[in-house]
């Protein structure tokens, strides 16, 4: 199926992979918190809302989305949201956020809460009025307490250039050549990465 060769053309190429036991925007910012990796990549926000110190979005998108709605379009570039920040900036803490996330409608709560938007959920919980709107115990404990793991082990390897193409080319009839062009790009990169880390243990 889909998610068997997702993890084999992933340990092909050399890349590790988690398996996460609930979200996985929740493990994944358990990784950054950990300090195993510098930063969350998702475009969920519910990232933030799990703790993830720092979330890039946009990571592989590129070019013009269409606001919905209006005949106008935006430029869609990677975004860096620091969440930190986020909480400086509106004066809430995360559990703050994470109601007023709620109110608005996350994953668990599809929705929110009819007729609020982001401005007056925010007002909402500075007055600390949010249990007014209904009982959110569980859903706040999921972002608080989400299920993860410490079973992982994030070390890269050299891809195996025939298993690739064997999987994409014979498997799926991917061209051989562009196949060939982007190991090409995966092993210039991880040969980069590695060097850096060599000459970052001397500084």
């Amino acid at each position: 199926d889909m998610i068997t060769s997702s993890k084999e053309l992933l340990t092909s190429m050399g890349i590790p992979y988690i398996e996460a036991p609930s979200e996985g925007e929740a493990q994944a910012a358990y990784v950054v918190l950990k300090g195993d990796a510098d930063l969350s990549a998702s475009q969920d926000y519910d990232s933030i809302l799990f703790g993830a110190p720092t979330l890039v979005r946009n990571l592989t998108i590129s070019g013009k989305r269409k606001i919905p709605g209006k005949d106008l379009f935006v430029d869609v570039v990677p975004e860096i949201i620091d969440n930190q920040g986020v909480l400086n900036n509106l004066n809430l803490s995360r559990k703050q956020l994470i109601e007023v996330a709620i109110l608005i409608g996350t994953d668990y709560n599809p929705g929110g809460v009819k007729g609020i938007g982001p401005k007056k959920a925010i007002e909402i919980v500075k007055d600390g009025k949010f249990g007014e709107y209904g009982e959110f115990d569980q859903i706040i404990n999921l972002f608080l307490n989400p299920e993860v793991t410490d079973n992982y082990n994030i070390s890269f390897e050299k891809s195996d250039k025939d298993r690739i193409i064997k999987l994409l080319c014979d498997k799926y009839e991917f061209s051989e050549l562009r196949v060939e062009k982007g190991i090409e790009r995966i092993d210039f990169s991880l040969e980069n990465t590695l060097k850096q880390k060599t000459l970052d243990m001397y500084f």
